[in-house]
């Protein structure tokens, strides 16, 4: 069945039967006849981290692969600064995966994001959060 939506400030306000929603004055009315109102998608399963990665390791049976991987993400051994990436990688790097990831994911269509991010200490989960937040 029909349903009329009013959007505020970039947020679902309300959904109403057709022509009884509340629409404020001067509101932009769009026509959706003929178009499909669906909510975004969700990438249950995501790394942030890991986008650093893509195209640096060469087709290897999986678990060879995911050491690989493990080695060059920016606090790998082969990362950022070298053996001593795990130390010296600022938490920033969490929060500039984060903003690639969402970003990527926000141009396939998604709207929420589950992301198993590798995490050192509380500084990179608080670094990855903000820079989701910052999208």
């Amino acid at each position: 069945a029909r349903r009329d939506v009013v959007l505020a400030n970039g947020k679902i306000e309300a959904i109403a039967n057709a022509n009884e929603a509340d629409v404020p004055t001067g509101a932009e009315v769009i026509d959706c006849t003929h178009r499909m109102l669906m909510p975004g998608f969700v990438n249950a399963h995501t790394h942030s981290t890991e986008h650093w990665t893509r195209g640096l390791i060469l087709p290897l049976p999986l678990e060879l692969w995911v050491l690989e991987l493990m080695r060059h993400t920016p606090v790998g051994d082969k990362g950022w600064h070298d053996e001593d990436s795990f130390v010296r990688t600022a938490a920033a790097y969490g929060g500039l995966s984060a903003i690639h990831c969402g970003a990527e994911a926000m141009l396939s269509g998604c709207t929420a994001i589950v992301d198993h991010l590798f995490a050192r200490n509380a500084d990179d989960v608080g670094a990855a959060v903000q820079g989701y937040k910052a999208l």
